[in-house]
């Protein structure tokens, strides 16, 4: 409740005419490696999956994968790979590596559900953080349906 009452009080005070409707709090998560994924409505392809390394690595460097969907877990899989930051997935030096099947599982998933929605919305994002193979935690801190 804390956070809460700081987040809006910070809104008010920066954007006083903001009409907050709700605030998003989740824990921060340390260790493990964030990844985008998202989905936009392309005019003549329709509904398109992207995928990044998150936070700065997609803002930054913009290494982004992108592919028209529904697709299969091993088409996802090769999109996970394609990128050219798919060695930090594997765990570079010296990280522990991230479960890429359930992050393929899991993008297949949002390319599928795009599919079958593709008159309805904008598009998704998922921020997803997979900590790695041994630990099996599998969080969403931030994801949204525009």
């Amino acid at each position: 409740m804390q956070a809460y009452n700081a987040i809006l009080a910070a809104a008010a005070e920066k954007a006083p005419k903001a009409d907050v409707h709700g605030v998003l709090v989740s824990r921060q998560l340390g260790g493990g490696v964030e990844c985008f994924m998202g989905i936009k409505r392309d005019p003549s392809f329709g509904p398109v999956a992207v995928f990044g390394l998150g936070g700065i690595y997609v803002e930054i460097l913009n290494d982004v994968a992108i592919r028209p969907c529904p697709f299969t877990p091993a088409e996802a899989r090769s999109m996970i790979e394609s990128i050219k930051g798919a060695s930090i997935l594997y765990g570079a030096r010296g990280q522990s590596p991230v479960d890429i099947g359930a992050l393929a599982e899991m993008l297949s998933k949002l390319s599928c559900c795009a599919a079958r929605t593709r008159k309805r919305g904008a598009g998704r994002s998922l921020k997803s953080a997979r900590r790695n193979s041994r630990e099996h935690e599998h969080v969403h801190p931030d994801a949204r349906t525009l």
